[in-house]
This record gives C-alpha cells, sequence and structure tokens, in this order.
C-alpha cells in the first residue's frame, strides 16, 4: 500500500457523506469530499486518512494523478479507482462546456480558462487546435499529436490538414508544457511563425498560438509574436 499520511485534526468522527447531505457539499473539507468518493460506509476515518494522502500536494496533485495505474487500482480496487478517475475528468469537462457557443476572437480570458482546464495538468506535452468557423465560434477541438515528456514534433501541415477537413474558416493553436512553465521557447515562436505564412498561403485564419501550464497561459499573439 502507498505510505499513509494521517492528519488528526481532519480526522471527523462523523460520516462525510451524511454531513454533505445534512449541511451540504461546501460545508466539507477537500479530505472529507474526496472521503466521501472512497467510502460512505462505517469506515469513514479510515477514508478520511487514505482520503488526506491523495490529496498530498495538493487539488492540483490529486488531479494529476492516473488512477489507471496498477498501484491504484491494486491498493484502491478498481470501482474506487474508476470513481476517481471519472470524477476528475467530469471536473474538467464541466470547465469547458461553455465555450462552443461563444466568439473566441478577442476574448483570450475564455480560451485561456477552457485551455488550462482542458491541458494544464497532462503528463506528456501534446498539440491541439481550436477549429473555428466565420464567427469564430468554436466547431472542434481536435487533437493533433501527442509527444513525450519533453517534446511533440509536429509540422505546419498536421495542423493544416484538419483544419480543411473541417472546413475551418480559422484556428487557434495550443500546447501544453509537462514543466508547469508556460514560456514559449525558441522552438514554439519558430513553429508559429512558420505555421502563420503556411496558413495565408491556403487562406485559413491563424488567430493565436497559446502555450499552458499548471502556472497559468501565455498568448503568443498577445505578446506580439504572431501578426494575424
Amino acid at each position: 500500500m502507498f505510505p499513509r499520511t494521517y492528519r488528526v485534526s481532519e480526522l471527523s468522527d462523523a460520516r462525510p457523506a451524511e454531513r454533505l447531505v445534512r449541511r451540504g457539499p461546501d460545508t466539507l473539507s477537500n479530505v472529507e469530499l474526496v472521503a466521501c468518493l472512497l467510502d460512505t460506509s462505517a469506515r469513514s476515518r479510515e477514508s478520511l486518512a487514505l482520503a488526506s494522502t491523495l490529496l498530498e500536494g495538493g487539488l492540483c496533485a490529486f488531479a494529476r494523478r492516473d488512477y489507471r495505474a496498477q498501484l491504484y487500482l491494486q491498493d484502491l480496487g478498481l470501482p474506487v479507482a474508476s470513481r476517481l478517475a471519472a470524477t476528475v475528468e467530469l471536473a474538467r469537462r464541466i470547465g469547458t462546456v461553455e465555450l462552443p457557443t461563444q466568439p473566441l476572437l478577442g476574448n483570450p480570458e475564455r480560451v485561456a480558462s477552457y485551455l488550462r482546464a482542458r491541458a494544464a495538468d497532462w503528463p506528456q506535452e501534446r498539440v491541439g487546435a481550436l477549429l473555428l468557423d466565420l464567427r469564430h465560434r468554436l466547431l472542434v477541438d481536435r487533437e493533433i499529436i501527442r509527444g513525450s515528456l519533453e517534446s511533440a514534433a509536429v509540422v505546419p501541415r498536421d495542423v493544416l490538414r484538419h483544419c480543411l477537413l473541417e472546413n475551418a474558416s480559422a484556428f487557434i493553436l495550443y500546447h501544453n508544457h509537462p514543466s508547469g512553465d508556460p514560456t514559449p521557447s525558441r522552438d514554439d515562436i519558430e513553429f508559429t511563425r512558420a505555421l502563420n505564412q503556411a496558413a495565408k498561403h491556403v487562406g485559413i485564419r491563424f488567430l493565436d498560438h497559446v502555450v499552458v501550464g499548471r502556472e497559468g497561459c501565455v498568448s503568443l499573439s498577445l505578446r506580439g509574436l504572431l501578426e494575424i
């Protein structure tokens, strides 16, 4: 079993599930909320202790855990591990549900919020594109390529091929930095410029390239690194 950390002050005698129904979910601590996912039986103190361990490092660390890994499947059991993984995935999706109906050009805050919810915790580098219609509403969020912990090799035609297949009029490129630091690299900047020139040749507007990390998002357009 992976090591447990007991924080006695958070090991309540009351069953978290009963308190959630009686007083509301907003009254429970993070540990108690996770305990509700783990176990609603009489073993409430054991669930609280396990929840405390899973939350070591905070909510971001909890969300980044791969509950499909053999360690979690063995120690938590398939029903609990799958419940945790499903809960984290639903939370990510809830953060993105309003994007498709909103025009995205001129709304970098909405785009950044969407992309952080989607990509900030990916364990390996991926490149994707928000493919947009004439009114700059989302047609599809397309993953272009999935790479390694450090890089994802992509060329302009990989991106533009998806734009043409979806009949997109414009697109916003994005990729994540698993390190958490969203500062664009020299390769990021050079690729952005090459893709911008290629997009002009085929008549598709390249609106922005957003680098995503746990520390935030960086828009290359807002930094003046992409001529629209």
